[in-house]
């Protein structure tokens, strides 16, 4: 502000205002020794948009100023707020209930104790699909994009981050990334990559650990229709007849996706209802293990054994256009 104001030279001169004009901003300014001058703003009264009107105390002038150069001084006050919000100490607990319902809760025994445990985790459980690191450098530094002018936020999935009793709460909602924290007023902006930790998966996410040469056939239940690749000894893709497949590279792209697959997240939801015509079937025979069987229902969602999971929506629609490519495939 000190720096607009001190920098901006007026394009010309013209009567002040009338005092009927109501200005458009204020501007006190506290001076040494006690004393305070005043500055007023006000829109141009022949309508230019490209000047302002700034008039020092009564003076009967007013300068001419364009408008960008005291842009800075009308910005909405919310814009000011510092982007840093307060920490919160002495955290041994954090709470986060999903968006779908689901809640995470870790915790660890006293403060200055890095070793955060998430509930109900297993020795071996291996990695989730969110780093809880990076949620909790984010708790101890808390940072927002930018403030918004908005009240409330707005109607949609909403997350909580709980830390602790008697502390504040963050509330975001993930589709928009809005948030906001219960012991503070107004809406912010999350950086995408903080809103995305709120709507993770912190569970372990791996699927199916199968390097893509340890594979021996793949079958496809697509419907009413079916149909199997296999790779044989010349590496080659072919079909159940052995007659080699017109889409190597398709063929490739079916075995690579499938092996190492993991979930974008874990979900409470039934299995797919028998005899649903939507659903597909992927079989997956390793080389060595039992063969693994990934079942979609008609709601998009999948599962495999009892546990049912989202793909991310990249790896869902390649493998449905690999389904309906190979579903009922022949050989060259």
């Amino acid at each position: 502000w000190l720096t607009t104001l001190s920098r901006a030279e007026p394009v010309g001169w013209t009567r002040a205002p009338r005092e009927a004009q109501a200005p458009l901003a204020v501007i006190e300014l506290a001076l040494t020794g006690g004393r305070a001058e005043r500055v007023r703003l006000y829109a141009d009264r022949d309508g230019r948009e490209d000047v302002l009107l700034a008039v020092r105390e009564n003076e009967p002038v007013a300068a001419l100023v364009p408008t960008g150069a005291l842009a800075a001084l009308l910005d909405p006050v919310v814009t000011l707020r510092s982007r840093a919000l307060p920490a919160v100490d002495g955290l041994t607990e954090l709470r986060l209930t999903r968006d779908d319902g689901h809640v995470f809760r870790f915790f660890r025994e006293s403060v200055g104790v890095d070793g955060w445990q998430r509930e109900g985790e297993a020795e071996g459980d291996g990695p989730g699909g969110v780093d809880f690191a990076d949620l909790w450098r984010w708790v101890q530094r808390p940072r927002v994009r930018e403030w918004t002018a908005m009240p409330e936020l707005p109607r949609g999935p909403v997350a909580r981050l709980s830390l602790g009793p008697d502390r504040p709460a963050y509330l975001v909602n993930v589709d928009t990334g809005l948030g906001q924290r219960t012991d503070l007023t107004g809406v912010f902006r999350l950086p995408a990559g903080v809103t995305a930790l709120f709507a993770g998966e912190y569970r372990p996410v791996g699927l199916v650990s199968v390097a893509p040469d340890r594979v021996v056939s793949v079958r496809i239940e697509n419907g009413s229709a079916s149909g199997e690749v296999r790779r044989n000894a010349d590496g080659a893709y072919v079909d159940a007849d052995g007659q080699r497949l017109g889409s190597q590279a398709d063929a490739a792209s079916l075995f690579n996706t499938l092996s190492g697959l993991r979930a974008r997240r874990l979900v409470d939801a039934p299995p797919p209802a028998a005899g649903d015509p939507a659903t597909r079937v992927i079989q997956l025979t390793p080389t060595d293990g039992p063969r693994l069987e990934l079942v979609r229902g008609g709601d998009g969602r999948w599962s495999m054994g009892d546990r049912r999971f989202e793909l991310d929506a990249e790896v869902d629609a390649d493998l449905m256009r690999l389904i309906e490519l190979f579903g009922a495939e022949t050989g060259e």
